[in-house]
Formats: C-alpha cells, structure tokens, sequence
C-alpha cells in the first residue's frame, strides 16, 4: 500500500510538472510570436517612414524578444529614431551595440554621425579616425573622414587626408568634388583669420 501511495505521488508530481513545463515552453512561444508580428509591423511602417509608430511597435517588440534577437530589434529603433531626428535617443542605443561590437563599421558610422547631429564633433572624429586607420582603403570612410574634418575647420588634416585619398583612389570621381570643398573651406578660414588680424590690429 506505501509502495502503491509512493507511486501515486510520484506520478502526480512528474504530470504536474510537465504541465508547468508546457505550460511555460508554450508562454515562450507565444512571446517570441508576439516579439516577430510587432517587429514586422514595425518594418512595414519603417518601409512607410513613419518612424513613430516604427519606434513603438519596435519598442513593444523588444519586450518579449529572445536575447538573440535584441540587437536586430535595438539596431532598427536606434535607425528610426535617427530618421525621426531624435539622435539623442539614437545616439545612446547605437552606443551601446558600437561598445559590444566595436569591429562593426555600420555601427561605427551610425554612431558618428549622432554624435556629431548631437554637437559633439570630437567624438565624432575621433571615431572616424579609428575607422580610417582600420580600413585605410575603403574609399567612403576616407570621404566622410575628409569631410568631417572639414566641417570642424580641421582644414591642414583635411588636406593631409586628401593627399593620402588621391593616391590611395586615383580614379576617383570624388577627387574634383574634394578638391572644390577644400578651396571654399581654406577661402573661409583665410577670411576668418584676416577678420581677426584686423580686429586684433583695430
């Protein structure tokens, strides 16, 4: 009879576990399920540009989303947020794949360009350094380098960049469009300094 209660209890737990187990395995599923339909639906209104409610059905995504596709989901907000010129946002989550995965050149670029959309400039070029001295014969970073400098009135770095880009790319079609925005950024510094000469003089 102790034999027969043993048994009976014994069963009793195995069924009543494997129903948690089901039970859980199945709440699994309808969460992963769920994290794929509003990530679809965050794509197609992506595809649309109407980067909000891409941004909240990838939000509503990220909630049930298995840890291996966290970064796939997080990737595309951060993109939308940026297409909806919220880069501060954009910023802090590209941030955080660029610090996981720094060989990445996407994200690399993708973080760049917040930072310098959220006035931060330095850390902008510091990171296109970092990616010109990696990848010295990618003819678009060398370009976006040259002209990030630029656009931070680092006209002599620019132009050593330039050197290195006409040698590195002799065919180039860029070279012309380069050597057009150097001449107008060194006329414009050439101004600035003559201004201050004069007021410092005056």
């Amino acid at each position: 009879m102790k034999n027969l209660r043993f048994i009976l209890v014994g069963f009793i737990c195995f069924f009543l576990f494997s129903c948690v187990s089901t039970i859980t395995g199945e709440k699994e599923v309808i969460l992963q399920n769920l994290s794929a339909e509003y990530f679809n639906i965050a794509e197609n209104y992506l595809s649309q540009k109407n980067y909000s409610k891409a941004i909240e059905h990838y939000k509503l995504s990220l909630r049930s989303a298995k840890d291996e596709n966290l970064n796939q989901i997080k990737y595309q907000l951060a993109r939308s947020y940026a297409m909806n010129q919220n880069y501060s946002e954009a910023e802090d989550i590209f941030f955080e794949l660029y610090e996981q995965e720094q060989s990445n050149i996407i994200l690399a670029q993708s973080l760049a360009y917040c930072y310098m959309k959220n006035g931060k400039p330095e850390e902008s070029i510091a990171i296109y350094e970092k990616l010109y001295k990696e990848n010295p014969y990618q003819e678009n970073i060398a370009n976006n380098y040259f002209l990030l400098l630029l656009e931070s009135k680092k006209v002599e770095e620019a132009k050593s960049v330039l050197e290195t880009f006409k040698i590195d790319f002799p065919e180039s079609t860029k070279i012309s469009v380069l050597e057009e925005n150097l001449k107008k950024a060194t006329e414009v510094l050439e101004k600035t300094e003559n201004k201050d000469i004069e007021q410092t003089e005056n």
